[in-house]
């Protein structure tokens, strides 16, 4: 069982024992609805819960009572129906109205995933948990999402598991956190379900090798290049990826990165090739890179933290801020457009003509001429290399 589901099982438990401890006797009616995850990690709380039938609980008096477990799907399976009333199991959404009207079935709890319909005639005579259910809808934009009590809780809960030197390190990792979720709901479209937002949450809380710091692991699992020192300095962090994506993103990975390993050693060249791998395989197209970055960039995406690849470790913020310098224009060098692109310039799209490229180049506005330059054309090795000697005016 993964610690997020664990840590929801436990509070699901909790918020019934809670409601329980209200009651007036057995025979007195409850009916909790909890809004979670997707179906990937509520799938395992529910079979969590029902081991034992149900989750059992202790009355005022002292008496105890199960309540069943029925989790909500879209479509049973295959050669399946609703369970009995008053059992536990996997349900269509019109078995909560015929559970919500059975006087046989005081106390039931279910789980509901996240966008499904919530009926008012269930939910008028329910008890809530978990998340909001308008966080948990299909109108819920990401920000009321994380901001719901319910995520906030969990979040908080991973990052306790490590004494932090500051409250301002702490804000900064729960800052990484926020960045890496939202690029993952970015490339979830903005589903409800935010399936890979999720797992985000689910990879932070599996961390749990004590001979690693908890802040390399936690920059691992949210996708961003980690600090020499093994801090978490997330202002830097986030910097210096939305550096690489300017970097990345205009001319492709493979030309990128064949740039920033001019002047690279070897070690960092190794480390460069072995990214400019991982980055083909998890991003089509290099655009996508610059909205989400840190999702295409971290290489954990799944429900749990592994170890990282050699590259990871050995490109932190301080060699990409050191490679990433070295390949920025300097200061004073010429400015090359293309004047017949038959598309406007756009940021991360090539240039496209429809016959042979015209080339404006010039001097930036500040520097004084005039200058003799030299523009060199390659294509596939020094046999198809054409030179043109330029005087520009100031």
């Amino acid at each position: 069982m993964s610690r997020l589901v664990s840590e929801i099982v436990r509070r699901v438990k909790d918020a019934v024992q809670s409601s329980a401890m209200n009651l007036q006797g057995s025979s007195t009616e409850l009916r909790t609805v909890f809004h979670g995850p997707p179906l990937q990690f509520l799938r395992p709380v529910f079979e969590a819960l029902v081991v034992d039938g149900g989750i059992d609980a202790r009355l005022p008096s002292g008496e105890r009572v199960t309540f069943p477990v029925v989790l909500q799907v879209d479509q049973l399976p295959p050669g399946t129906a609703n369970p009995r009333v008053g059992d536990s199991g996997l349900c269509d959404e019109s078995h909560l109205l015929v559970l919500r009207n059975s006087p046989s079935c005081p106390r039931f709890v279910a789980l509901v995933p996240p966008g499904r319909h919530r009926n008012l005639s269930v939910s008028s005579a329910s008890n809530e948990c978990g998340l909001e259910a308008d966080n948990n809808s299909g109108t819920a934009t990401v920000e009321d999402w994380w901001r719901d009590e319910f995520i906030q809780d969990l979040v908080d809960s991973s990052l306790s598991r490590t004494t932090w030197n500051s409250e301002g390190q702490r804000e900064q990792a729960k800052r990484l956190v926020e960045h890496a979720v939202r690029a993952a709901d970015v490339v979830d479209r903005h589903d409800a379900s935010r399936q890979r937002a999720w797992s985000v949450l689910s990879r932070v809380l599996s961390i749990s090798d004590p001979t690693v710091p908890f802040s390399s692991l936690l920059t691992l699992a949210c996708g961003y290049p980690p600090v020499a020192d093994g801090s978490v300095r997330a202002e830097e962090q986030i910097k210096v990826l939305e550096q690489l994506a300017d970097a990345l993103v205009d001319d492709g990975f493979k030309p990128g990165i064949e740039r920033l390993k001019l002047e690279a050693d070897e070690l960092d060249v190794t480390a460069l090739d072995q990214c400019l791998q991982h980055l083909q395989r998890t991003c089509d197209v290099p655009t996508a890179f610059g909205r989400a970055t840190p999702f295409y960039y971290g290489p954990v995406y799944g429900d749990s933290i592994s170890a990282p690849p050699e590259w990871w470790t050995r490109l932190t913020v301080e060699k990409w801020t050191e490679l990433l310098e070295e390949e920025r224009q300097p200061e004073g060098a010429l400015v090359i457009e293309c004047t017949n692109s038959i598309i406007p310039p756009c940021k991360g799209i090539n240039a496209l003509v429809l016959a042979g490229i015209e080339l404006k180049v010039s001097l930036p506005e500040d520097e004084a001429g005039p200058v003799d330059a030299t523009v060199t054309r390659e294509v596939s090795g020094a046999k198809n290399r054409s030179e043109w000697s330029l005087r520009l005016p100031g």
